[in-house]
């Protein structure tokens, strides 16, 4: 090993562990907030026995855009350019807007921009036409007619 990757083990072990403190902090925080709760509903009904905690799904993904308001973007640049294939790299900019965004972030909205192209294939509105190199692309699908 090189005192290179040695080092960069180092960072990343410092890195972890403090997000491991954080954490715990966190959850410490949590853990007060709870009692504090479950304090003022026994001030409210005094001799109230209160229930095992049910965890509840709390969503951590930030949410970049409202509800629909993706695949509207979507569905509006596909049918605007209805007459050549849409990529992902297509849609990004006007997804971005005016958002200053890491390359991280960039990343994550390159996969939910795909994801949402993915989505809207899967209900037939769109679909995919096969990867050219590792580029994938889309287009409106052919309307299908169910006339009687």
């Amino acid at each position: 090993m090189t005192t290179y990757t040695l080092t960069e083990l180092f960072d990343k072990r410092a890195e972890l562990a403090g997000e491991i403190l954080q954490a715990e902090k966190r959850a410490r925080e949590l853990r007060a907030d709870l009692a504090h709760v479950e304090a003022t509903i026994r001030i409210l009904r005094p001799g109230i026995e209160l229930p095992k905690v049910v965890p509840k799904r709390v969503e951590y993904r930030p949410r970049h855009f409202k509800r629909g308001e993706l695949t509207r973007l979507c569905l509006d640049y596909i049918r605007e350019h209805a007459n050549a294939p849409i990529t992902v790299a297509d849609i990004l900019p006007l997804a971005i807007g005016d958002r200053t965004l890491t390359a991280r972030d960039q990343e994550i909205f390159r996969v939910t921009v795909h994801q949402a192209l993915h989505k809207i294939a899967k209900r037939g509105t769109i679909e995919r036409i096969g990867p050219v190199g590792r580029v994938v692309r889309w287009t409106l699908a052919p309307q299908t007619s169910t006339k009687s």
